[in-house]
């Protein structure tokens, strides 16, 4: 339903500190940055829904976004499993350009 869907233009730092988003089933981020990943992060993280999901492209390939991953994660206590979204295979190894990981659900 394209009602619900919402597309702003701006810089990640501008805009996502101020969405009316207020529950997120699904975030996926394409950032490539550092500094892109750790606002959009920041932004709506907690928007995120126990349950829920984050899908992180770029991991693989930009060490920004991978950073800024890492550093969130670990800045929050995240420890739910990431899972690694596997691309083409290279000199007989899996190269993987994506993670996701499931947000976990309150006890």
């Amino acid at each position: 339903n394209e009602s619900i869907i919402k597309i702003t233009k701006g810089w990640f730092n501008e805009t996502c500190p101020k969405s009316p988003v207020q529950k997120i089933s699904f975030l996926r981020l394409d950032g490539d940055l550092f500094v892109s990943t750790w606002d959009v992060l920041n932004a709506f993280y907690d928007k995120v829904i126990p349950g829920g999901y984050i899908y992180v492209d770029d991991f693989g390939s930009f060490e920004g976004c991978r950073n800024a991953v890492d550093l969130y994660r670990a800045k929050y206590k995240i420890y739910e499993p990431m899972r690694f979204i596997r691309e083409n295979q290279a000199m007989g190894r899996l190269n993987f350009e994506a993670v996701w990981w499931k947000k976990r659900t309150v006890e």
